[in-house]
Protein backbone atom coordinates (compact mmCIF):
# COMPACT_ATOMS: atom_id res chain seq x y z
CA UNK A 1 0.00 0.00 0.00
CA UNK A 2 1.54 3.42 -0.98
CA UNK A 3 1.35 6.66 1.22
CA UNK A 4 -1.74 8.17 -1.09
CA UNK A 5 -3.33 4.51 -0.22
CA UNK A 6 -3.07 4.40 3.41
CA UNK A 7 -4.06 8.09 3.29
CA UNK A 8 -7.44 7.46 0.99
CA UNK A 9 -7.91 4.03 3.14
CA UNK A 10 -8.20 7.01 6.14
CA UNK A 11 -10.30 9.92 4.88
CA UNK A 12 -11.99 7.78 2.17
CA UNK A 13 -13.03 4.06 3.63
CA UNK A 14 -12.90 4.17 6.93
CA UNK A 15 -14.50 8.34 6.79
CA UNK A 16 -12.45 9.58 9.82
CA UNK A 17 -11.12 12.76 10.59
CA UNK A 18 -8.11 14.16 11.04
CA UNK A 19 -8.49 15.67 14.39
CA UNK A 20 -7.10 14.57 18.05
CA UNK A 21 -4.65 12.17 17.11
CA UNK A 22 -5.39 9.94 14.01
CA UNK A 23 -1.86 8.08 14.74
CA UNK A 24 -2.67 7.16 17.77
CA UNK A 25 -5.85 5.26 15.76
CA UNK A 26 -4.12 3.81 13.11
CA UNK A 27 -1.42 2.22 15.47
CA UNK A 28 -4.31 0.94 18.02
CA UNK A 29 -5.44 -0.57 14.46
CA UNK A 30 -2.00 -2.00 13.36
CA UNK A 31 -2.23 -3.27 16.99
CA UNK A 32 -5.85 -5.01 16.92
CA UNK A 33 -4.81 -6.55 13.47
CA UNK A 34 -1.77 -7.98 14.68
CA UNK A 35 -3.29 -9.53 17.47
CA UNK A 36 -5.92 -11.31 15.19
CA UNK A 37 -3.18 -11.98 13.16
CA UNK A 38 -1.63 -13.91 15.73
CA UNK A 39 -4.70 -15.42 17.25
CA UNK A 40 -6.68 -16.72 14.17
CA UNK A 41 -4.64 -15.94 10.98
CA UNK A 42 -2.30 -18.96 10.48
CA UNK A 43 0.98 -18.47 8.00
CA UNK A 44 0.92 -21.05 5.39
CA UNK A 45 2.11 -24.63 6.50
CA UNK A 46 0.05 -24.16 9.97
CA UNK A 47 -2.79 -25.96 9.52
CA UNK A 48 -2.68 -28.93 11.24
CA UNK A 49 -1.26 -27.09 14.01
CA UNK A 50 -4.17 -24.46 13.93
CA UNK A 51 -6.78 -27.78 13.60
CA UNK A 52 -5.14 -29.51 17.00
CA UNK A 53 -5.18 -26.20 18.52
CA UNK A 54 -8.91 -26.50 17.81
CA UNK A 55 -9.47 -29.41 19.07
CA UNK A 56 -7.28 -28.72 22.63
CA UNK A 57 -8.98 -25.44 23.08
CA UNK A 58 -12.57 -27.11 22.58
CA UNK A 59 -10.77 -29.98 25.82
CA UNK A 60 -10.28 -26.79 27.91
CA UNK A 61 -6.76 -27.07 27.09
CA UNK A 62 -5.62 -24.18 24.45
CA UNK A 63 -2.01 -23.70 23.19
CA UNK A 64 -0.13 -21.19 25.21
CA UNK A 65 0.59 -19.26 22.55
CA UNK A 66 -2.94 -19.10 21.94
CA UNK A 67 -4.46 -18.03 25.25
CA UNK A 68 -1.34 -15.69 25.07
CA UNK A 69 -2.82 -13.56 21.72
CA UNK A 70 -6.24 -13.79 22.86
CA UNK A 71 -5.55 -12.67 26.17
CA UNK A 72 -3.91 -9.52 24.31
CA UNK A 73 -6.56 -8.95 21.83
CA UNK A 74 -9.14 -8.99 24.91
CA UNK A 75 -6.79 -6.46 27.06
CA UNK A 76 -6.75 -4.27 23.38
CA UNK A 77 -10.34 -4.18 23.25
CA UNK A 78 -10.82 -3.49 26.68
CA UNK A 79 -11.78 -6.94 28.22
CA UNK A 80 -14.97 -7.28 30.61
CA UNK A 81 -14.83 -3.61 31.42
CA UNK A 82 -15.34 -2.17 28.22
CA UNK A 83 -16.03 -5.48 25.83
CA UNK A 84 -18.96 -4.07 24.16
CA UNK A 85 -17.25 -1.34 22.79
CA UNK A 86 -14.28 -3.55 21.80
CA UNK A 87 -16.65 -5.95 20.13
CA UNK A 88 -18.40 -2.84 17.88
CA UNK A 89 -14.48 -2.08 17.30
CA UNK A 90 -14.49 -5.73 15.79
CA UNK A 91 -18.02 -5.04 13.77
CA UNK A 92 -16.01 -1.94 12.69
CA UNK A 93 -13.18 -4.28 11.13
CA UNK A 94 -15.69 -6.43 9.79
CA UNK A 95 -17.63 -3.87 7.92
CA UNK A 96 -14.48 -2.19 6.26
CA UNK A 97 -13.68 -6.19 4.81
CA UNK A 98 -10.78 -5.57 7.00
CA UNK A 99 -11.69 -9.17 8.77
CA UNK A 100 -13.92 -11.93 8.02
CA UNK A 101 -15.34 -14.27 10.11
CA UNK A 102 -17.71 -17.80 10.30
CA UNK A 103 -19.82 -17.66 13.53
CA UNK A 104 -18.41 -15.03 15.94
CA UNK A 105 -17.05 -11.74 15.14
CA UNK A 106 -14.11 -12.70 18.31
CA UNK A 107 -12.71 -15.31 16.08
CA UNK A 108 -12.20 -13.39 12.80
CA UNK A 109 -8.88 -13.32 10.49
CA UNK A 110 -7.79 -10.82 8.21
CA UNK A 111 -8.67 -10.43 4.90
CA UNK A 112 -6.00 -9.48 2.12
CA UNK A 113 -7.19 -6.24 2.80
CA UNK A 114 -6.61 -6.64 6.64
CA UNK A 115 -2.70 -8.18 6.14
CA UNK A 116 -2.23 -5.30 3.36
CA UNK A 117 -3.34 -2.57 5.65
CA UNK A 118 -1.23 -4.47 8.79
CA UNK A 119 1.85 -4.81 6.78
CA UNK A 120 1.93 -1.28 5.46
CA UNK A 121 1.17 0.28 9.24
CA UNK A 122 4.02 -2.12 11.02
CA UNK A 123 6.84 0.12 10.31
CA UNK A 124 5.76 3.11 10.40
CA UNK A 125 6.39 5.45 13.00
CA UNK A 126 3.78 8.47 14.32
CA UNK A 127 5.49 10.78 12.86
CA UNK A 128 5.38 8.93 9.83
CA UNK A 129 1.68 8.61 9.84
CA UNK A 130 1.18 12.29 10.91
CA UNK A 131 3.32 12.80 7.25
CA UNK A 132 1.01 10.61 4.98
CA UNK A 133 -2.26 11.80 6.30
CA UNK A 134 -0.65 15.17 6.33
CA UNK A 135 -1.59 16.23 10.02
CA UNK A 136 0.28 17.82 12.86
CA UNK A 137 -0.69 18.01 16.21
CA UNK A 138 1.27 19.49 19.47
CA UNK A 139 0.71 17.46 22.54
CA UNK A 140 -2.79 18.32 23.61
CA UNK A 141 -3.96 16.64 19.90
CA UNK A 142 -4.75 19.99 18.65
CA UNK A 143 -4.36 19.96 14.92
CA UNK A 144 -1.40 22.40 13.70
Amino acid sequence: MTDAQLKSFYYDDLGWCGCCNPAAALEYMRDVLAAIKANNDPTPGQAEAILDGIVQSALGNPPREWDESRKRLEALLGGEEHGTLGLSYMYMLDAKELTEHGGNVMGCWLTDKGRDVLDTLTPLSSEDIERILDTHHDDTGTTL
